[in-house]
């Protein structure tokens, strides 16, 4: 097993998404599958993992994902009511660190809902256009009836979190070099349920595809800016982040 793999799955039991009922159950179907053994669902010697590995691969019944996840697939968020406008390349830079994020920003857009979509059709344009572009940019954009929009693949850079005055995050660095932005569309005041739960199905396909840790999946733009920003504010984090990291999680 590769030490990738190893740290993966130590997160995944550090996070309670992976339980010792998972592993019982991979020992136990791969007992059942081999002659002689038995079913006790006790792991062995680590010579015997390989070969539980390879039955496992042998499965014929795929599990199958709700008809409401969210996946991603070569940094593209696809899913329901997942809409790609890819910002022109002035908008956004290379390669996070690492070549994947390691954390997540959480923003409100300061913006009326419904603006979700021109906003990103202002970055699919070369910037400078217009006359009052403002070189700013992020990843996903969360609508208040729910829909989603993403400008930017997930492993490259978006200037979301990168002014004079931002602070590296602790345990991080930069928050452009080693996170993704996700904007909730709104002032900060209210947030729907379609928003909310929208939100929730991001960040756990998020979490689960990069391996992020949840001290660092739902960094606040005011921690990072503290002298020009204060978003996501304190309804965001006071009664929804703690409900959208369980479901990430654990959901």
């Amino acid at each position: 097993m590769t030490k990738a793999a190893d740290d993966f799955n130590a997160f995944q039991l550090a996070n309670r998404a992976l339980k010792v009922e998972h592993i019982t159950e991979l020992v136990t179907f791969w007992q059942e599958n081999h002659a002689g053994l038995t079913v006790d669902g006790k792991a062995g010697a680590q010579e015997t993992i390989p070969s539980i590995v390879k039955s496992i691969a042998r499965r014929t019944t795929p599990p199958i994902p709700n008809a409401d996840e969210l996946r991603i697939d070569a940094h593209w968020l696809k899913g329901p009511n997942v809409q790609r406008i890819e910002a022109d390349p002035s908008w956004f830079g290379g390669p996070l660190e690492g070549g994947a994020p390691s954390g997540i920003v959480a923003h409100f857009t300061d913006t009326d809902p419904g603006t979700g979509v021109n906003m990103a059709k202002r970055r699919a344009r070369k910037f400078g256009a217009d006359p009052d572009d403002r070189l700013a940019s992020w990843h996903i954009t969360v609508e208040t009836d729910g829909s989603l929009i993403q400008m930017i693949a997930l492993d490259h850079r978006a200037w979301h979190a990168g002014s004079p005055t931002a602070q590296p995050v602790p345990g991080l660095g930069g928050a452009n070099a080693h996170t993704i932005g996700i904007e909730l569309v709104g002032f900060g005041k209210v947030f729907t349920a379609a928003q909310v739960q929208a939100a929730a199905k991001v960040w756990r396909a998020l979490v689960r595809t990069y391996a992020i840790a949840r001290d660092f999946a739902m960094i606040t733009h005011q921690s990072i800016d503290p002298t020009r920003r204060d978003d996501p504010g304190p309804v965001w984090m006071g009664q929804h982040a703690a409900n959208v990291l369980d479901f990430a999680y654990h959901g």
